[in-house]
């Protein structure tokens, strides 16, 4: 069987520095509650529905099976809005696949790219080909084979049970703005059926600054950049 719902995160301008993330639950048959997925808060906030579908693990065939959506906010008013749609749980479709990871960030400098491997899982009963695009992005975006050899626009064939990888290589353009932020979204469907999926990417330019207005510094600012120097001036 395999759970398969649609969501999207939103974000809340009255709280831009508060946030939750949601994890997707189920209890075993000893009644634990256990991890099946999980958003962080922190990715790309876009307005599409994003597809999820996974396999239910083994434990989670029970009598007693549940399943639950929650969110552990610090607060009570948070920066992030959960969006769930269409929630499925049953046999798979003949052509059912899943993308991981489904999203990335990363901060990119002046005259650099970034680089994603994103794989396609196919979950489904039979071979499948699948068709890759740009659905929308501010920032140039290629789409390359495993190796970076050369650029694609479908994968296939890939059989029941197996997976394939593709890149996605995001170029910093010389007329993004300091501490711009682009998402670039890119849509997987399957050639054979109107199943679909989105790999979002966030990235961010590296000039990040804290003008220091109210006496101090805003972590969200600097949580994803490792190793910089803060110079205050």
């Amino acid at each position: 069987l395999v759970l398969r719902f649609y969501c999207q995160r939103a974000k809340d301008p009255q709280n831009e520095y508060l946030s939750n993330n949601l994890f997707v639950e189920y209890p075993d048959a000893l009644g634990k509650w256990r991890i099946l997925d999980g958003f962080s808060s922190y990715g790309p906030v876009t307005s599409l529905f994003q597809q999820v579908a996974t396999r239910l693990p083994k434990d989670a065939y029970h009598n007693s099976f549940r399943l639950r959506f929650r969110c552990p906010a610090e607060y009570r008013d948070t920066s992030i809005l959960w969006y769930l749609d269409d929630i499925y749980i049953g046999p798979r479709r003949f052509y059912e696949f899943y993308l991981s990871p489904r999203e990335h960030q990363s901060v990119v400098c002046y005259g650099d790219t970034s680089k994603y491997r994103m794989k396609i899982h196919n979950i489904g009963n039979g071979p499948d080909y699948y068709n890759l695009s740009v659905q929308s992005s501010s920032w140039p975006v290629i789409i390359l084979d495993e190796y970076y050899n050369r650029k694609i626009s479908s994968v296939g064939p890939v059989n029941s049970g197996d997976s394939t990888a593709v890149t996605v290589k995001i170029i910093r353009p010389a007329y993004a703005a300091d501490n711009e932020t682009n998402v670039a979204t890119i849509r997987v469907s399957s050639s054979r059926s109107s199943t679909y999926a989105y790999f979002t990417t966030q990235n961010i330019d590296a000039d990040f600054y804290d003008d220091f207005s109210s006496g101090q510094i805003e972590p969200d600012n600097w949580r994803i950049i490792d190793n910089c120097d803060l110079v205050c001036s």
